[in-house]
């Protein structure tokens, strides 16, 4: 019988492939130890602390007092002109329904009756509105200064800490206390994390900075 005989060139094919997986193995790990490959850097803020120590908030703040002073100005001068329109109404409710005097005095203060809600109810949406938009703009601040951040200390990912909430639970709420618990425990995003993880006070100073030398 005729033994198999592998071509010649087989022997030449097999160590070629060898040295070809042997030099990407090579190749692999000095680019590991060159740091071509890295893990992410992670880092981590405190949201919420961030907000209470800004100073662009609390000057924020200020302007929304001020407006709310100057709401509830109107919203007196308006209550004062009700008060007096129904004032004049009742000196003329001895008079019979169909006077002229007492149905005009009637007409004016259901329109200032009617004024002074609608202003109640646009000063309420008006605040409301204004401390959205602030929220907005600090958030969308906060999140370009981070950016900045992470691009001069070479962070890839940052991730907002919660992890030093308590969990609460309010007796006055309507929904049941384990499901307030479970909630809160299954909304909280971080359980641990390192104190060197965090970028928090770092990122305040350059943002109260930035503010001052606006």
């Amino acid at each position: 019988m005729a033994q198999f005989r592998a071509p010649a060139a087989l022997p030449s094919l097999i160590l070629a492939a060898a040295l070809l997986v042997g030099g990407l193995a090579v190749h692999q790990a000095s680019a590991i130890r060159a740091g071509a490959v890295r893990a992410p850097v992670v880092v981590t803020v405190d949201f919420a602390r961030v907000l209470a120590a800004l100073e662009a908030r609390a000057a924020a703040e200020a302007r929304l007092r001020q407006l709310d002073e100057e709401l509830r100005g109107e919203e007196t001068r308006r209550r004062t002109a009700a008060e007096q329109a129904i004032e004049k109404m009742r000196g003329l409710s001895d008079r019979p329904r169909e006077d002229a005097a007492r149905m005009d005095a009637e007409s004016v203060a259901n329109m200032h009756a009617i004024r002074l809600e609608q202003y109640r109810l646009f000063m309420r949406e008006r605040i409301d509105q204004e401390k959205s938009l602030v929220l907005q703009d600090l958030h969308r601040t906060v999140r370009q200064e981070l950016a900045r951040l992470c691009e001069l200390r070479g962070y890839d990912i940052v991730i907002t800490d919660d992890s030093q909430r308590e969990i609460t639970v309010r007796r006055d709420a309507n929904v049941p206390r384990e499901a307030q618990v479970v909630q809160q425990i299954s909304a909280q995003r971080i359980l641990h994390t390192r104190t060197a993880a965090d970028v928090t006070d770092e990122l305040i100073d350059r943002m109260n900075t930035a503010f001052a030398n606006r």
